[in-house]
């Protein structure tokens, strides 16, 4: 998300790029942790593998969004209609298996720069 251009947005709007490399301890405790901690707090997490394809995806966003007590707004780049929006909002029940069901139905429709790169299944 840290591209040129985007990441030039993200910055101005107060965003700061994680490096994974160097972690110091559960990331997501850190990050739940922050957000109990600070007043006001955006967080953006592409949950889905973005080098490769895979079908599983990664569920710290939701595990987080849970335990901060924080809604989960659903943003998408579409690169065949090049459109970049932020649709909805979605707050998680708890259920992993169902709220990760969702949230891939929401995505399904959506097509990245390399599509077969890209699974909602």
């Amino acid at each position: 998300w840290f591209f040129f251009t985007l990441g030039i947005i993200i910055r101005a709007m107060g965003g700061v790029p994680l490096h994974r490399k160097k972690k110091r301890g559960s990331l997501t405790e850190i990050i739940i942790q922050k957000f109990n901690t600070s007043s006001r707090l955006t967080l953006a997490i592409t949950p889905e593998g973005t080098r490769s394809l895979t079908t599983k995806w990664h569920t710290g966003f939701l595990h987080i969004a849970r335990e901060a007590n924080v809604p989960i707004c659903l943003g998408v780049i579409d690169f065949p209609s090049k459109t970049i929006m932020i649709e909805r909002t979605f707050t998680p029940t708890g259920d992993m298996e169902a709220d990760l069901k969702a949230i891939k139905e929401f995505y399904r429709p959506f097509r990245g720069l390399y599509p077969d790169k890209f699974s909602a299944d």
